[in-house]
């Protein structure tokens, strides 16, 4: 019976296709029963909110005050960070005076360290969606395009002409 067997599967080539079949379905159900959802850490406290806040609102000062990121040196900077519970949303918010800079290379790079220097923190808020910078608490397209008036002085009488 066995020679019938064998020389039926491997005469259609099934017995391949069958053994590896099998080989999958022993490999795998172990591991798909192995997968579990992952567990979801609790919900923070209004004090830790407030906690996590205020250690952002620290470490973003620091970092903002650290070095010279700009030509011209704009420190002592403020930065003020909020978290919003409800959304997820890190706000960080810079003076009226950045708007300026904004799409210049130096205030990319300052919002980056800092952006980058912040993980530690927002690595820990459940569900973290993103980091908005606002400047003067407008969103960060407010400045793109807008006209600043130029610093009185001698060298710009020939474009008030």
């Amino acid at each position: 019976m066995y020679r019938a067997i064998s020389s039926f599967a491997t005469r259609r080539g099934r017995l391949p296709t069958l053994l590896a079949v099998a080989i999958a379905a022993c490999l795998v159900s172990p591991v798909a029963l192995a997968m579990e959802e992952p567990v979801q850490p609790p919900p923070l406290t209004t004090m830790q909110w407030r906690l996590l806040e205020k250690l952002i609102h620290d470490r973003a000062n620091d970092i903002a005050n650290s070095r010279q990121f700009f030509e011209e040196d704009r420190r002592p900077t403020e930065v003020v960070a909020t978290l919003d519970p409800t959304t997820k949303v890190l706000r960080l918010d810079l003076d009226v005076s950045f708007g300026g800079l904004v799409g210049d290379l130096e205030l990319e790079d300052f919002q980056s360290q800092i952006s980058v220097g912040l993980e530690e923190f927002t690595d820990r808020i459940p569900g973290f969606d993103m980091t908005d910078w606002r400047i003067g608490g407008r969103d960060m397209d407010f400045w793109f395009g807008q006209d600043f008036p130029l610093p009185e002085g001698d060298d710009d009488r020939w474009l008030r002409k």
